[in-house]
């Protein structure tokens, strides 16, 4: 092996799942291969509803395992023995397995991004990076807090998660920000843009539309009411909610009907969707955990040319981006937003915002660090 090419173990922050989702180590992991040999752990996610039963069976089909490895294109994905719970055990049960595994193939770097199942040992030759990829709603436990001083390097999702932990904890880090398949969003077809159009009948319509999980922090009410507001100066619009919820039915009891719609999960590419719209949403509600999140969305809505309104979230204010607008959480102030946001002219000059945030350009920061 030429001496430059490193051997590299991620841990992912949660098991991977065939849904279409990217998810932020598999991402990272993905531009280092081409000049190294890159290993992704991987384990079983409940199936189905997260119910008593389906998360033993999972478990139980996880201990069950035996070890094997198998290309996912440029990554070798690595299943091995996993036990998820009582948690105690499970991190000394997967340590040694893991641990096992490093030593067989003389690993020489781990990114580990797990909160809860795996953690590394203190006396180690190989180099340890911690990725902290969000601010947890219920605070850093005293494990995670354990292993980000164990780490040679911390790398979180954004300067606002690394501003607290230098503050509070005196824990340096380094931001790698989340990314986006740039070339993709900018490589859409007008005729996929269309096709979208006539499907959820909003041909020749300002749509104003949301992408992503759909979850209790998106506010909902101030999203809908600001809409209609908007609706009664701008007849001819719609507002399209795209992505998967766990209430999706009580949200479209509730809200669809009126030029609202919801798509529920999409299948194939997302890319269309975000070049579907004429303004990107992002309203969510105000919390410590939205605060130091990284909201990749307003990398994807800008990649996709997008005039976007927004809550006014810390970490997505630092961005700076002038397509932005960031609106206090009243109907009244986002539907003037809105209306704002559908007289912006696009300026050529913002095509640049969004590309030190493809996935190459981020994972060459983690490449540096390694």
């Amino acid at each position: 092996m030429n001496k430059s090419m490193k051997k590299i173990l991620f841990i992912p922050h949660h098991p991977q799942v065939k849904n279409g989702l990217k998810i932020r180590i598999p991402e990272l992991a993905r531009p280092l291969a081409p000049g190294n040999t890159v290993f992704l752990l991987n384990w079983e996610t409940v199936s189905g509803d997260y119910t008593l039963a389906n998360r033993a069976r999972s478990c139980f089909k996880d201990l069950m395992k035996t070890e094997r490895q198998y290309a996912d294109g440029n990554l070798t994905i690595v299943e091995l023995p996993t036990l998820h719970r009582p948690l105690s055990l499970a991190r000394c049960f997967n340590r040694r397995r893991v641990m096992r595994f490093i030593e067989d193939e003389k690993i020489d770097v781990v990114v580990n991004g797990s909160f809860e199942l795996f953690t590394m040992p203190r006396e180690r030759r190989f180099r340890y990076v911690y990725d902290l990829a969000d601010y947890p709603p219920t605070g850093l436990s005293t494990l995670t807090l354990d292993e980000l001083k164990n780490a040679d390097v911390c790398t979180v999702i954004s300067h606002e998660l690394a501003d607290y932990l230098q503050l509070e904890h005196g824990r340096k880090s380094v931001v790698i920000a989340n990314g986006a398949d740039i070339a993709a969003m900018r490589s859409v077809r007008p005729d996929e843009v269309t096709e979208l159009k006539k499907r959820y009948h909003v041909e020749n319509k300002w749509i104003i539309g949301y992408v992503g999980n759909i979850g209790n922090w998106v506010n909902f009410e101030l999203a809908v009411e600001a809409f209609r507001r908007f609706q009664l100066k701008v007849p001819d619009s719609a507002l399209i909610w795209i992505g998967p919820s766990p209430f999706l039915g009580e949200l479209q009891k509730k809200y669809a009907g009126g030029s609202v719609i919801f798509t529920g999960q999409v299948t194939g590419s997302i890319e269309p969707y975000f070049k579907m719209l004429d303004t990107g949403l992002l309203c969510h509600k105000a919390s410590p955990f939205q605060d130091r999140a990284f909201h990749l969305k307003l990398i994807e809505y800008t990649a996709a040319e997008k005039s976007v309104v927004s809550s006014p979230l810390k970490e997505s204010m630092r961005l700076g981006f002038p397509n932005v607008l960031f609106v206090e959480e009243t109907a009244e102030q986002w539907a003037d937003a809105l209306l704002k946001a559908r007289n912006m002219a696009w300026k050529k000059e913002w095509n640049a915002l969004a590309d030190n945030y493809d996935w190459k350009v981020i994972g060459a920061q983690l490449q540096a660090l390694i």
